[in-house]
């Protein structure tokens, strides 16, 4: 009864309609095509009946960004979670892909692979691999204090800069990584074919620090595409996680775990069964599909 009443008073003080004018980095629409589906869910499943308009931001760096949200020019914004952001804007505590994000895949030049198959450890990867990084990711950081050897630039520098040997691996999302291949088939890289790294990761939505009216709405709606089902029919049938699966196929790469000692605070807060475990997933996946050939031929 007391959840119930809970619920109807949250409820209650949400259903108002909203506006949400969400940030586009880099205009890549296709590349984020499952967090613009999971942030459009979440909208649909809130109390209300809520608008959402996408602000494209050009090639504005993610600092800029986050000073334009703070201006009004956007509501909302998602990027990779640091406790700068946590402290300075209201941060919606769910990881948007559920922590896929961490899970990370390699680009390295087309004749490198040889260099990458002693690869097998951390203390491999600080002693034998250059990394590339953005400026502004969250990451950088991070592989910098672990004593990674690390270069960083901008986005669109990244690659030119990995096949002119200037480091030679450039880490990407499990749901980034083919996208951005598929983008750049003239150039001479490649995926490489063993390694996935894997830290606690991931992208949050955040909001101006008093707008607690659009932070409450974006929880509520993803708190209820959990519970109804809705987030996982989305996910688990999105064309392109299954790619990914298939393409890297996480069951036989050998996954070096990244600490990430900045986010275990907000670990602690988040429900465990939010975060997918990568395997696992791949494993169930495998299974259903097995599941329903069975079923056909059974028909």
């Amino acid at each position: 009864m007391i959840g119930l009443l809970l619920l109807s008073g949250l409820f209650g003080t949400i259903a108002k309609a909203e506006d949400f004018k969400l940030g586009i980095l880099r205009d890549a629409v296709d590349y984020f095509a499952v967090e613009y589906a999971v942030i459009k869910l979440a909208i649909k499943h809130a109390p209300g009946d809520h608008r959402l308009h996408l602000i494209p931001m050009g090639d504005a760096v993610q600092p800029r960004i986050f000073n334009e949200l703070e201006r009004g020019t956007i509501d909302m914004f998602f990027a990779g979670h640091t406790r700068e952001r946590e402290t300075r804007f209201l941060q919606i505590d769910f990881p948007l892909t559920r922590g896929l994000l961490g899970y990370r895949g390699l680009i390295i030049r087309d004749d490198d692979q040889d260099s990458f198959n002693p690869v097998k450890s951390l203390g491999d990867l600080r002693e034998k691999v250059r990394i590339g990084s953005g400026v502004g990711w969250p990451e950088s950081d991070l592989f910098r204090k672990l004593g990674m050897k690390l270069t960083t630039s901008d986005y669109d520098s990244l690659w030119p800069m990995l096949t002119g040997d200037r480091y030679d691996a450039l880490h990407r999302g499990l749901l980034e990584i083919l996208p951005e291949l598929d983008q750049r088939r003239h150039m001479k890289v490649r995926l490489e074919e063993n390694l996935m790294l894997h830290l606690m990761f991931d992208f949050f939505l955040y909001v101006r620090k008093n707008d607690r009216t659009r932070h409450d709405i974006l929880l509520q709606g993803l708190k209820n595409a959990i519970n109804n089902g809705s987030y996982d029919n989305l996910l688990l049938k999105h064309p392109q996680l299954l790619r990914a699966l298939e393409t890297l196929n996480p069951l036989e790469r050998t996954i070096i775990p990244i600490p990430n000692p900045d986010i275990a605070p907000l670990v602690s807060r988040i429900p465990k069964d939010y975060w997918y475990d990568i395997r696992e997933l791949q494993s169930r996946l495998i299974t259903n599909s097995s599941g329903t050939q069975a079923n056909k031929k059974q028909e």
